[in-house]
């Protein structure tokens, strides 16, 4: 009877160990997804950043390049 309440009770804390451990992985995971998809938003911004500088780099060239063929 000990015994077998003895056993029940490891079975137990294990079974709380390996909740814990799942619950720890999954909050990492999630933890990690997020932080992937805020990097993946920053690296848009700037990209879409960068385009539009290009944007205007491209429009300065050509208003210097007619000043200078007047």
């Amino acid at each position: 009877m000990k015994n077998q309440i003895g056993l029940q009770s490891k079975r137990l804390a294990q079974m709380k160990i390996e909740e814990e451990r799942r619950r720890k992985q999954i909050t990492a995971q999630r933890e990690h997804a997020n932080r992937c998809q805020e990097e993946e938003s920053l690296r848009n911004m700037k990209m879409d950043e960068v385009s539009q500088m290009e944007k205007l780099e491209m429009e300065l060239i050509k208003r210097l390049q007619n000043t200078q063929a007047i």
